[in-house]
């Protein structure tokens, strides 16, 4: 049952995402914004917990959420540049380390293992709650908030990438750069 496979419930949340994220374009300025923000956020969380349940978890499915995954976070970017460049002006050399980091170990991933993928880890799974939470933050404009978020972000960006380098074989779902080291 190829078909069964490919268009679970879990997936078919995750290409929700994906249009849903597309959706958000278009209602920036929208009263509507917030709440269909706050669902795509919520299949994130969704699509994964009921994999696990229902027994449904599949290489396209950890393709598929990272793909939409990626959605998201060049919309929460074209976001920011949209309503508060600020947020990212102020540290811009922080931000440019944490891109390089990112591209930099999808981009060993790819050469390395031939897979195209933002590994799940715990740091990276943390993360993706912080990074959701941008608008938030920059309505508030809380700087310790920021600064955590920062300091957090470098930390997951650093496993991910540790993983990259350290790992011998490709585990998308691999929790830490520690369990790299232990599968030597």
């Amino acid at each position: 049952m190829v078909i069964k496979r490919y268009f679970s419930v879990p997936n078919i949340i995750t290409m929700s995402r994906i249009m849903l994220t597309i959706i958000l374009y278009f209602l920036v300025n929208d009263g509507v914004f917030i709440y269909i923000y706050a669902i795509t956020g919520f299949t994130d969380i969704l699509d994964g917990y009921l994999a696990r349940k229902l027994k449904t978890e599949s290489k396209f499915g950890s393709k598929l959420d990272s793909v939409a995954d990626m959605f998201l976070f060049v919309f929460i970017m074209y976001f920011i540049f949209i309503k508060n460049f600020n947020f990212i002006e102020k540290n811009i050399a922080v931000y440019a380390i944490l891109l390089f980091l990112k591209l930099t170990s999808i981009l060993i991933t790819y050469i390395r293992f031939k897979e195209i993928a933002i590994i799940h880890t715990i740091g990276n799974k943390i993360l993706g709650v912080f990074i959701f939470l941008i608008p938030i933050i920059i309505y508030r404009n809380n700087f310790y908030v920021e600064i955590c978020l920062l300091v957090f972000s470098m930390v997951a960006l650093l496993d991910e990438f540790l993983i990259s380098i350290l790992s011998r074989d490709f585990d998308i779902n691999r929790k830490t750069f520690i369990s790299s080291l232990r599968k030597k």
